[in-house]
């Protein structure tokens, strides 16, 4: 595979299949290119299953009496 060196700007070769922990460097100027990957942060989902949904009033929604051609429903 071919790196290249973001502070002396040299292109080298490394083979992955022996990589050793000193092939983490730079040849030229043993700048420490290999940097270690970040993991994402997870992120709280919170689902609700069955009727529950149905059960909490989101004030979002419009009302209910209110149909969708314009009509007030009668009660």
């Amino acid at each position: 595979m071919i790196f290249a060196c973001k502070k002396c700007r040299k292109v080298f070769r490394k083979i992955i299949s022996e990589w050793e922990e000193s092939d983490e460097y730079c040849p030229h100027c043993d700048n420490h290119f290999y940097v270690d990957a970040e993991k994402p942060e997870t992120k709280m989902v919170i689902t609700l299953e069955g009727d529950e949904n149905h059960m909490f009033i989101d004030p979002r929604q419009k009302n209910a009496s209110y149909l969708d051609d314009g009509q007030i429903k009668e009660q």
